[in-house]
């Protein structure tokens, strides 16, 4: 007799579970989801003929590309609901951008320390020197802000880091959990011209200080694609309806109404819809304390504070600045924090001297992305010379995601394992899955770990 699966959450964890089950021969799978759509925050909307040109356009929440993973395993599964599509492949870094200290920087998104005075950039290299010669693998951590001032030194911290973090957390580095380091900006600063800066990132312990001073010299295993049409929604839209023809019921505008226990075995699960399903394997993707509260626990919790995301989309009458595919916004005198640019790296998106941008702005659900907040970003882009000061707005709206992501302190990172560790150890015929704090974030790691859980504990 088949087991049944259920699967909670159809964002990628969730959806690559789904597609693991299927290609190791299992049936009777079902995926819950809240929304009315598949993806989680791989989305992209699509605006239908908003210039009355005869032409749609896709814009993403934000830059997101897929990934390989190097592993074969994980890369076959990957490319499964990729080969039927057209998509863009990327083999070299991507190319990224930032701005800092009142100046643009076309070559990479790490900080460049020669935005500031010849004083502070002297004193970042020197306080950077000192760090390599104390350099030692046995110092622990409790925040954001010890790691950052023991791998780059005080004036660093005082003149990026902090204001960086401050502006995308609203929190102090201090207050903040050791993975948020990467999780805004790769973390790594320029310091020297690119003979100097190839040089000094073969020693390990400036690699892991510094960066190239232009992404193209860095080397990445990993191929990076994008859809020719669609936006990156594509990619897990195509991947649900292809999971929805191998009989996997994906139920939509869905939620858990109850969970039936007994012992250490989850029994069945009571969706929204009425239907009651007999469950031989629950995969959770969502924050455990949900799952807790449903199974009628009382696990140790802390409400974590929610960073909102708004979402501005733009079609202008003028190309942005050519090279970067995304810019990150370090500066906290604005609003913006990430500029995509699709001009530079896809072909589709400037039919008719038509050019797409989205910019992300985080925040504490006071921007609304009206139109005066809509034309005071477009301000800043042509400030920050990302576009021609004679560019003009074609079309623009906007989008607002009011509970983003969670700003992952340490205290809400323990107490989130210590959920996790609970629930597992109560019900033998559960897995947690996807962005799990004890287990390593993002595209490439989420995948992994799915297609690992499902190999070793449900075959």
């Amino acid at each position: 007799m088949s087991k049944t699966y259920i699967i909670v959450g159809a964002g990628l964890a969730g959806l690559f579970a789904a597609r693991t089950l299927r290609h190791f021969g299992k049936d009777n799978i079902y995926v819950i989801e809240k929304a009315s759509h598949v993806g989680g925050l791989l989305q992209s909307m699509r605006v239908d003929d908003p210039l009355r040109n005869g032409i749609n356009y896709d814009f993403d929440y934000g830059t997101h590309f897929v990934l390989s993973t190097a592993n074969p395993d994980v890369d076959s599964l990957l490319y499964q609901d990729m080969r039927d599509e057209k998509y863009y492949e990327y083999h070299n870094s991507l190319y990224e951008g930032h701005y800092l200290g009142g100046a643009l920087y076309k070559e990479s998104g790490c900080a460049n320390i020669s935005h500031f005075s010849e004083d502070i950039q002297f004193q970042i290299k020197t306080e950077l020197g000192q760090a390599v010669e104390n350099e030692s693998s046995e110092k622990k951590y409790v925040s954001l802000h010890d790691m950052c001032l023991e791998k780059y030194g005080i004036t660093a911290n005082e003149n990026i880091f902090t204001p960086a973090f401050n502006k995308f957390t609203d929190h102090s580095p201090q207050e903040l959990s050791l993975v948020m380091e990467s999780s805004f900006f790769p973390p790594r600063l320029i310091i020297a011209n690119r003979k100097e800066s190839i040089r000094l990132k073969k020693i390990p312990a400036w690699d892991k200080r510094i960066a190239f001073s232009d992404c193209e010299d860095g080397q990445s295993e990993i191929i990076k694609y994008y859809p020719k049409t669609g936006g990156i929604g594509k990619w897990l839209k195509t991947m649900a309806e292809n999971l929805q023809k191998e009989d996997v019921n994906i139920k939509t505008n869905c939620t858990i109404q109850d969970i039936d226990i007994d012992n250490d075995n989850i029994k069945k699960v009571i969706v929204s819809d009425g239907q009651e399903i007999l469950c031989d394997h629950l995969l959770w993707t969502l924050p455990p304390i949900f799952l807790g509260l449903k199974a009628g626990l009382n696990l140790p919790s802390q409400k974590p504070s929610m960073r909102s995301v708004g979402i501005i989309n733009y079609l202008t009458d003028k190309k942005p600045i050519e090279r970067p595919y995304w810019i990150t916004v370090y500066d906290p005198s604005l609003l913006s924090f990430r500029v995509t640019l699709y001009d530079n790296f896809t072909k589709s998106s400037s039919k008719q001297n038509v050019h797409k941008i989205t910019v992300e702005i985080l925040h504490d659900g006071t921007f609304h992305g009206t139109q005066t907040e809509q034309n005071k970003i477009f301000e800043e882009l042509k400030m920050m010379n990302i576009i021609p000061l004679n560019t003009n707005i074609l079309w623009s709206g906007s989008a607002n995601k009011s509970e983003g992501f969670p700003i992952l302190t340490p205290t809400l990172m323990e107490t989130t394992i210590k959920q996790i560790e609970i629930l597992e150890g109560l019900y033998h015929n559960l897995s947690i899955i996807g962005r799990r704090p004890d287990i390593n974030t993002g595209q490439v790691a989420i995948m992994k770990n799915v297609y690992e859980t499902i190999s070793n504990r449900l075959l």
